[in-house]
């Protein structure tokens, strides 16, 4: 499978998702599908491009987010 192949594959899963929630993906499946994407992003399995377009698919995520701190890192200096 390549790149272009595993993007349309996630966006059917998502937008499967979606819609069994009546077009209301609540939150945690959402932090579920963001970390699952970014992960994969983080492997390199597709660009930054393809990234953004499935993030793009699900709700907003509150603050924090620990998708979003878990990519940053955490400085030893704490």
């Amino acid at each position: 499978m390549n790149s272009e192949e595993i993007v349309k594959e996630l966006a059917n899963r998502i937008n499967a998702d979606i819609e069994y929630f009546s077009g209301n993906l609540p939150e945690r499946y959402a932090l579920a599908w963001h970390g699952y994407i970014a992960g994969l992003y983080e492997w390199k399995v597709y660009d930054i491009g393809f990234y953004k377009e499935l993030i793009a698919l699900l709700p907003p995520i509150s603050e924090p987010n620990p998708i979003a701190e878990i990519f940053e890192g955490r400085d030893d200096e704490e």
